[in-house]
């Protein structure tokens, strides 16, 4: 189990928007998930990974999409904790995700979310990826479950 704090410094403009509805939001150097000092981050909600129900898989980056896809569309739904954080234990997360029959992954619009599936798309090849114009729960909160079913396509 893992503890995780989200930054609320006020200089990082936490639940500040623009007039359109955009966040003013930005962590500078630091992450704006934080876990107590000295202990490893590891992949969010791994108890799916095991769920016999079904043989596809969805992969986001964050603790909060995962969450996002599994509410609202029932989804098997992980979390790789960072744009950073795949390479460094990539032996053991391609291991994880590989076998299952179709594996998706949820890009953020942005050069981490481009990094991220790079990385995970060498390690599991017959990865797909679905893109949106934000993230899974800002699409989600914006736009509703239909638009997440639509840019998977069914």
């Amino acid at each position: 189990m893992q503890l995780l704090f989200r930054c609320i410094r006020p200089e990082c403009k936490v639940n500040q928007f623009d007039d359109e509805g955009n966040s003013l939001e930005d962590h500078g150097e630091h992450p704006k998930v934080l876990g107590p000092r000295g202990e490893r981050r590891w992949l969010f909600n791994t108890d799916c990974l095991s769920d016999p129900s079904s043989d596809e898989l969805d992969i986001v980056e964050g603790e909060w999409d995962p969450i996002a896809l599994t509410d609202a569309l029932g989804l098997l739904a992980i979390g790789v904790p960072g744009a950073k954080r795949w390479k460094p234990s990539r032996t053991v997360w391609r291991r994880l995700v590989r076998d299952f029959r179709v594996v998706r992954f949820w890009k953020d619009p942005d050069e981490a979310g481009d990094e991220l599936f790079k990385q995970i798309k060498n390690d599991v090849p017959h990865l797909r990826l679905i893109e949106t114009q934000w993230d899974v729960n800002k699409t989600l909160q914006r736009e509703g479950a239909g638009a997440l079913v639509e840019a998977m396509g069914l």
